[in-house]
């Protein structure tokens, strides 16, 4: 067991470098969907209940991964946005 230690410590290495890869990949996918909720709600001028429930659900993840700056500020922006139900929508 021993003389495998070696071997186990250097695919600890790779794994950890390859979560530490998809996490930022990751952060970089939910920013993209956190610019296009947030934009979209911005240009309407409000936000619908649906709209706000992705937006939180979206933000959460992206935030617990460690994405903020840009995506919190436009977050903020749209989460102070008036909330319509989908039927005002129209």
């Amino acid at each position: 067991m021993l003389n495998q230690l070696p071997q186990l410590v250097a695919d600890v290495a790779t794994i950890t470098t390859l979560v530490g890869e998809l996490k930022t990949g990751e952060i970089e996918e939910l920013h993209t969907s956190l610019d296009a909720l947030c934009y979209e709600a911005i240009q309407q001028g409000f936000i619908t209940e649906e709209q706000f429930t992705r937006l939180n659900q979206v933000y959460n993840v992206y935030h617990s991964l460690g994405g903020n700056g840009s995506g919190t500020k436009l977050y903020q922006q749209a989460s102070q946005l008036p909330i319509k139900n989908t039927d005002e929508k129209a």
